[in-house]
């Protein structure tokens, strides 16, 4: 009667495993379908792969933050890895909302098919819904820069709240259409996984297809995955989780990082469209809520700099980070359970000492 089934399943699957929050592993509780790889190629390693063993120093962070895969490549090559407990070079584990990324990524590729001609068409050209006078003029770019001004929120503690509804509810499609724009949208940059959400209802209207077999097509299997993908459903037979939740390893997640440091190619095909990739890690012209400017989110990728050094990176609440510092022709990816609780130029403490380590491993070794 009051539309919160969800709660249900929020407190099954969080309280009554015995912890606060969603699981690593938790797409084995959710339906959903796999994306599937094709011509499975392994990354080259380094001459000096795992010779350069991280610091006592840098074992503390990953202990401290209780990490499941840490993993540096340079110019293709692994120049280190290291798993704990769970995790391994092909297990699957919850990328969280580094999903917003590849949502984007597949947008990418829409625009370059054709199917979705700019950034800049309307929802409504797309949605009925959002031919309303509330919502006629929100736009593509709105949504993937996070600029909505969409009612609904981001609130993670709250059990009845849009976010938990994201994650544990089963019927997105009719969540996110049941709110409406009530602020000037592309102007300020607010973190809202409802956005990411309804640009995978554009992906599907435009192209009639899925967000995971659209992404399975135009990406995946042409990167040479290890192995197959898993996108959580929101029931089966619904849509894919497109804020969270795709699910794979932290060698198949740098593949998705080479791409975008390459210009939206893979070898010489053009997957994504160039120019939304370049634009895809510049920060988008919106502001902070405070009416600063905004110079860490672009489309739906967050970027910053360590030590005057660029970097662009996909994020998850756990502290899942897949990075990439095109001006080393460096890929790091952490993935884990925790992350720091601090924040510097908006990014969360813990990523800069991944990025300093990779950055000191690759320095050790040339």
């Amino acid at each position: 009667m009051t539309g919160n089934n969800h709660v249900y399943k929020t407190l099954r699957l969080t309280i009554g495993k015995g912890q606060l929050g969603p699981s690593l592993f938790e797409y084995k509780d959710f339906p959903g379908e796999l994306v599937k790889t094709a011509s499975p190629k392994a990354w080259p390693l380094s001459s000096i792969y795992n010779k350069i063993d991280l610091t006592a120093e840098e074992n503390a962070q990953h202990e401290q933050y209780q990490s499941g895969a840490f993993l540096v490549l340079f110019q293709d090559s692994i120049l280190l890895e290291k798993y704990w407990g769970e995790f391994s070079d092909t297990s699957w584990s919850n990328t969280f909302s580094m999903t917003k990324s590849y949502t984007s990524m597949a947008i990418g590729a829409a625009i370059l098919s054709g199917e979705i001609g700019s950034l800049d068409n309307y929802v409504g050209d797309y949605l009925d819904e959002f031919k309303t006078e509330a919502n006629m003029n929100l736009t593509l770019r709105h949504l993937i820069t996070m600029s909505s001004g969409m009612s609904y929120s981001e609130g993670y503690l709250n059990p009845f709240g849009f976010v938990a509804k994201l994650n544990y509810g089963e019927d997105l499609r009719s969540l996110v259409l049941s709110h409406s724009v009530e602020e000037e949208s592309g102007k300020y940059f607010e973190y809202k996984g409802g956005d990411t959400q309804i640009l995978a209802l554009v992906l599907e209207k435009a192209t009639g297809k899925s967000l995971n077999a659209y992404f399975e097509e135009k990406i995946w299997s042409k990167i040479g995955a290890s192995r197959d993908a898993y996108w959580t459903y929101d029931r089966p037979g619904g849509m894919a989780k497109a804020s969270c939740c795709f699910n794979s390893n932290a060698r198949d997640l740098a593949r998705l990082i080479r791409v975008m440091m390459n210009g939206g190619r893979w070898n010489d095909e053009q997957l994504i469209d160039s120019t939304f990739t370049y634009e895809s890690l510049l920060p988008a012209p919106t502001l902070e809520l405070d009416g600063s400017p905004n110079r860490r989110y672009g489309y739906q990728w967050w970027m910053g700099e360590f030590d005057e050094v660029p970097f662009f990176y996909s994020r998850g609440i756990n502290g899942q980070y897949a990075v990439g510092i095109p001006s080393k022709d460096l890929i790091v990816v952490r993935l884990g359970w925790k992350r720091s609780s601090k924040r510097q130029d908006g990014h969360p403490l813990d990523l800069f000492e991944y990025i300093k380590s990779a950055l000191r491993i690759h320095g050790t070794g040339a």
